[in-house]
């Protein structure tokens, strides 16, 4: 069994373009900084040419390193949910499972003590949901866990 990681993917064509505005905001605003150090007392542009340079670097740290955890993770012994507009949800364990309702957006995990979570997909694309959908069913097959449509 595969695992799988739904993630808000940014397009690499859009990556490397916000790379290459935060990068020529950079060396725009430094440039600045650096001619109007010069010429004598510092005014507002030279300050305008620092904001420039912090928005080019933030620019910068935002498509490489500030990247949103991964929304779902489903491996072979948990699912890890990290949905947008919901509550967290603590990682949950296959063999703390008891029973799996599969909805058209949603799911019912109903764990050891009767606990019932419910987590809504809708903000998931359908090619998302239909991938998750399956590895689930996989997983309750592989564990013997019963599941049903909600």
């Amino acid at each position: 069994m595969n695992s799988v990681r739904i993630e808000n993917k940014i397009s690499p064509k859009l990556r490397v373009f916000m790379l290459v505005v935060g990068a020529y905001n950079v060396l725009l605003g430094f440039y600045g900084c650096v001619n109007l150090a010069m010429d004598g007392p510092l005014n507002f542009l030279f300050y305008m040419n620092l904001i420039l340079i912090i928005l080019g670097i933030i620019l910068i740290l935002m498509f490489t390193i500030w990247q949103s955890k991964p929304l779902i993770c489903v491996d072979i012994e948990k699912i890890t949910f990290n949905l947008p507009e919901q509550k967290p949800i603590s990682p949950i364990e296959w063999q703390d499972i008891t029973e799996v309702g599969i909805g058209i957006g949603s799911l019912k995990i109903i764990t050891i003590g009767q606990k019932s979570t419910d987590i809504d997909l809708s903000a998931l694309k359908y090619k998302d949901i239909r991938e998750l959908k399956s590895i689930i069913v996989e997983c309750c097959e592989l564990k013997n866990i019963p599941y049903k449509n909600a």
